[in-house]
């Protein structure tokens, strides 16, 4: 059911609500770094310090995975990234656009362009509600933000009108297998119309909204901003394909341990719960049960390639990282151990940044 890319899909750090994907399918967006895990065997660190351990550390990964011979020898073409004037004419848009008013007008009929609020209901073929939005939920037609079906439907309406449009889930729908193939119907109340006023992109919107004074400079930051972002995209698909290959053609020598499996379910189950799902509607524990394998070799595979390259950290050397990490979500440790009650390290162990600390080690390997 689920592949590795899905489950970094699942636990990407800005998460789209399941729920709201069913509704919103064209935003499924990935990512995803979920790649997890701490290397096996603990040695001897001298006078830095003793190493960070959790249970894949001490559960020693050497044991239950072996990795493929040469797995470091990764060969690729180096990505190039071609920037047009189409996308940077498209990317200035969408700036305009956050700068632009939103003018309530309930009159006429609906449009592409326009900003509107909705709610809905949404149900499977057997007239069972699968989920409903009563507080109004804004959405911006013809931007992409629907599917093409769903947005047409909301074409030449007016508000108060309830629009009642079925879409059928996709195949390849891998969130929820047993919707795969399902006609959701959905019954989409239409609260409020704004216009959205774009304003003009002159000099003088560039001076009052960036720090530059012409539209010529600020096309070629676009332009830069743009080239790095396609970049480091263009590096992450790069990676992301030699982590599946990895994950894939290395073997599983032993069953993983209980507690590490039942860990992995509980996470698993837990975080569906926490989206308004129950096993009632949806067949939790035997998805939980498949990621939690998915996931452990994962995190197996990747603890270790470290342990075998020495990229697990020490203790010092990761409370660095955790320190780092903390001040891009706008906190000292104090203020962080406040809010989260326990120290950026604890939770760094407990919640991932240890993975991802050691994805981005291997990365550096791989792609540089």
């Amino acid at each position: 059911m689920f592949n590795a890319k899905e489950i970094r899909k699942f636990k990407i750090k800005k998460l789209l609500a399941i729920i709201v994907i069913l509704f919103i399918c064209a935003l499924i967006t990935a990512c995803s770094n979920n790649q997890s895990g701490d290397a096996s065997v603990n040695t001897e660190t001298g006078s830095e310090g003793n190493l960070v351990s959790n249970i894949y550390i001490e559960a020693d990964p050497g044991k239950y995975v072996k990795l493929p011979e040469g797995y470091l020898d990764y060969s690729f073409e180096q990505p190039t990234v071609n920037i047009t004037d189409e996308m940077i004419d498209n990317n200035i848009t969408l700036r305009l656009r956050e700068t632009g008013q939103d003018t309530l007008n309930n009159e006429g009929e609906t449009k592409n362009g326009d900003k509107l609020e909705i709610t809905y209901v949404a149900k499977n073929s057997k007239g069972e509600t699968v989920h409903t939005i009563s507080d109004p939920y804004k959405i911006t037609l013809g931007e992409g933000y629907l599917s093409e079906t769903l947005n047409d439907a909301l074409l030449g309406h007016k508000v108060g009108d309830v629009v009642t449009v079925t879409e059928t889930v996709s195949e390849d729908f891998t969130y929820a297998e047993e919707l795969q193939g399902e006609s959701i119907t959905y019954e989409i109340t239409i609260v409020n119309k704004y216009d959205v006023l774009i304003p003009e992109l002159d000099d003088e919107w560039v001076k009052a909204n960036t720090d530059f004074s012409s539209v010529d400079e600020f096309r070629e930051l676009v332009k830069q901003e743009l080239f790095d972002s396609y970049s480091v995209a263009a590096v992450e698909e790069t990676f992301s394909n030699y982590w599946d290959d990895l994950v894939q053609n290395s073997e599983k020598i032993a069953d993983f341990p209980e507690e590490i499996i039942n860990n992995e379910i509980d996470y698993f189950h837990d975080y569906i719960l926490s989206y308004g799902y129950n096993d009632e509607d949806l067949d939790i524990y035997a998805a939980s049960a498949e990621y939690a394998e998915e996931a452990a070799k994962m995190k197996m595979v990747l603890y270790e390639v470290a342990a075998e390259n020495d990229l697990i950290p020490t203790e010092e050397e990761f409370k660095e990282y955790c320190a780092e990490e903390i001040k891009t979500y706008g906190y000292d440790e104090e203020g962080f151990q406040s809010a989260f009650g326990s120290s950026s390290y604890e939770y760094g162990l407990e919640y991932g940044w240890i993975e991802e600390y050691l994805n981005d080690k291997l990365k550096d390997m791989i792609v540089g």
